[in-house]
């Protein structure tokens, strides 16, 4: 059985995270929020782990860029083991304010995005999942066929 590329996977972030205090090297876990069904039956369960990376943050700066964060879902921990996935990327922006001037300003005079436990974030796969497939090897994610 799989799950097709375009599925949607909602998740819930254990911990926060924010474009101030996070690299490229910095991972995410999270918890399914929504079961997903195939063909009228639970594949992925509510309360499903997944495991997701940083893939780029930027905080606002002196020319009132946006700040934002760019993720992505790396494994889904099914049965117990973890597999690989891939889902496009989420971007969250902070939010800006147009002046009359018509230059940007983070909105609040914030420019750090910062997103807090229990955000809900929904990500898309971008290739099928076999739920039968070969579970990743520690440390490394394999790109599933």
């Amino acid at each position: 059985m799989s799950l097709p590329a375009g599925t949607l996977l909602t998740v819930r972030l254990d911990h926060s995270l924010s474009s101030s205090n996070s690299d490229s090297a910095t991972s995410f876990t999270a918890e399914v929020d929504e079961p997903v069904l195939l063909n009228g039956k639970t594949v992925v369960p509510r309360g499903t782990r997944v495991q997701g990376h940083l893939e780029a943050a930027r905080v606002s700066d002196v020319n009132h860029r946006t700040g934002y964060l760019r993720l992505s879902l790396d494994s889904i921990n099914m049965e117990h083991q973890d597999f690989p996935i891939q889902t496009s990327s989420l971007f969250a922006r902070a939010r800006s304010t147009v002046s009359s001037s018509g230059s940007q300003h983070p909105e609040s005079g914030s420019s750090v995005v910062r997103l807090k436990t229990g955000r809900r974030l929904t990500f898309r796969l971008t290739s099928d999942f076999a739920i039968n497939s070969t579970p990743q090897t520690p440390g490394k994610v394999k790109a599933s066929s």
